[in-house]
């Protein structure tokens, strides 16, 4: 299970980075900026380190940083703040001001009271430049830090833990199936030499034609028989016998049984025969990998073994084939 481990691990990882960019995206947005009569005006803070984001809490001041274009430029400035309770407010009133350099206009500042409600603030800028005026708006937003700090530590730790279940819940069952497809004895290579046993076909016999379902088999003294047999495997569904000796393997099966069978199942499994003599039908491991069930015995490894009417062979321990004689 190292392996699903690892997938599991990296899952998190990336989780993890996934969250910490979105959490980067929201807390870290630009800083609002708006350009009238060439002059770029930006919410800044008067107080402390600059800001990554326009979100501000109580006992900051938010003020307005105004950068002239090159060469400097003259205006007439006026700052009012629009309040979400106490309506208009006017921290700068109209002033001349002339700018060669980026300049915090510490007078068009706000400090955020106690008392004050979370939501959007808005400076509203009136520029005048050659009697011309021209306004624009800086929003900017004050939250509770409990609020910001409870839900940034709180839904990153809820969301690693629901991936986290949901990644072992998928991975414990995505085993628990692989051990069931593989529910036979440890694979162990089989050597391919095994030894003939008395009872085997023989030599002599082989297919004569098929004629509808059955097959017609000739023995080495000339003499015919007519046999018919399949296998029927689950929801009813039939494989037939069409020559014999004839090998079955994963092609055999595939429609029938699913990928996760059909991947323990090799590619030559086992093989049907016929034994004149004794008129008698025979199944023999045909050197697979994972074995073969006889009735739920495995018979891997011991050569050719009568194989009767109603009787049950299992591949690999993970398909139910049921044995049957006579014409489809």
């Amino acid at each position: 299970m190292p392996k699903d481990k690892t997938l599991l691990s990296l899952s998190l990882i990336f989780l993890t980075i996934a969250l910490i960019l979105y959490v980067g995206y929201v807390y870290a947005q630009p800083l609002p900026t708006v350009t009238i009569h060439g002059v770029t005006f930006q919410v800044a803070v008067c107080q402390g380190e600059q800001k990554t984001s326009p979100v501000f809490y109580e006992g900051e001041i938010a003020c307005i940083k105004a950068i002239p274009p090159v060469g400097g430029v003259t205006i007439d400035v006026q700052v009012d703040l629009i309040h979400p309770t106490a309506g208009r407010i006017t921290p700068m009133a109209r002033k001349t001001l002339t700018l060669t350099s980026d300049t915090t206009l510490t007078e068009a500042s706000y400090k955020i009271q106690p008392g004050d409600p979370e939501g959007d603030y808005i400076f509203r800028i009136s520029v005048w430049k050659n009697g011309e005026l021209r306004e624009g708006t800086l929003t900017f937003t004050v939250q509770k830090k409990e609020t910001t700090s409870w839900l940034t530590w709180l839904i990153i730790p809820v969301l690693i833990a629901v991936v986290a279940l949901g990644g072992y819940i998928y991975l414990t069952r995505r085993k628990e199936q692989q051990l069931q497809s593989q529910a036979v004895s440890s694979p162990t290579a089989v050597s391919s030499a095994i030894t003939p046993s008395v009872g085997a076909v023989s030599e002599g016999t082989q297919v004569y034609g098929l004629q509808g379902k059955t097959i017609v088999v000739r023995t080495p003294t000339g003499e015919t028989v007519t046999v018919a047999a399949k296998f029927v495997g689950p929801g009813g569904k039939i494989i037939p016998i069409t020559s014999l000796p004839q090998t079955f393997g994963r092609e055999d099966f595939r429609g029938i049984a699913d990928e996760s069978s059909l991947r323990v199942i090799s590619r030559r499994h086992f093989t049907v025969s016929y034994d004149y003599h004794n008129g008698t039908f025979l199944i023999e491991d045909a050197g697979s990998t994972n074995g073969t069930l006889l009735n739920g015995e495995e018979i891997r490894g011991k050569g050719p073994v009568p194989l009767k009417d109603g009787d049950t062979v299992s591949p690999a321990g993970v398909l139910q084939l049921k044995f049957t004689t006579g014409a489809i």
